[in-house]
C-alpha cells in the first residue's frame, strides 16, 4: 500500500537505531531490546512464530510502552484482519 512502512524481523535493529539517533554504523552492531530480551529470556518459538511474535510485540510498544497484562494478550490473540 503506498504510504506504508512494512519491517520484517531483519529491520528491527534500524527501527531502533533511527528512534535512538544512533549511527549506520551502530546500527550494524545493535539489536532491537525486544530480539535482546527473546535471547536473554531464550523464549522458545520456532523460527516462523518467532518473528510474528517479536514484530507483534514491537508494533505493541510502540503504540503503548507500558501495556497491562490483559492489554498483552489481547494484542497477541486478536489481530484485525490487515486489508
Amino acid at each position: 500500500m503506498p504510504g506504508k512502512r512494512v519491517t520484517t524481523i531483519e529491520g528491527l535493529p534500524a527501527i531502533w537505531a533511527e528512534e535512538k539517533g544512533l549511527s549506520a554504523a551502530d546500527t550494524g552492531k545493535t539489536l532491537h531490546p525486544v530480539e535482546q530480551a527473546w535471547i536473554d529470556e531464550q523464549v522458545p518459538q520456532c523460527g516462523y512464530c518467532q518473528r510474528g511474535m517479536m514484530s507483534a510485540a514491537v508494533e505493541l510498544l510502540a503504540k503503548n510502552s507500558n501495556p497491562t497484562v490483559a492489554q498483552i494478550k489481547d494484542a497477541f490473540t486478536n489481530k484485525p484482519p490487515r486489508p
